[in-house]
């Protein structure tokens, strides 16, 4: 089964634009609830059979 911690989180710029409603012109905008923080570093104890290659 499948097995990861993450130690630390992060939001960047593109998450603050999208909080404060930015988008580029034709987008639309954003949905809200929107999910920020998409940038995680951490331990991964395990992985499944399908995982071909970790980078390290």
């Amino acid at each position: 089964m499948p097995k990861a911690y993450v130690r630390t989180a992060g939001v960047d710029p593109v998450d603050r634009n999208l909080r404060t409603g930015f988008c580029r012109p034709g987008e639309g905008g954003a949905r809200f609830p929107a999910v920020l923080g998409s940038e995680a570093a951490g331990v991964v104890e395990a992985f499944g059979k399908i995982v071909i290659e970790v980078a390290g």
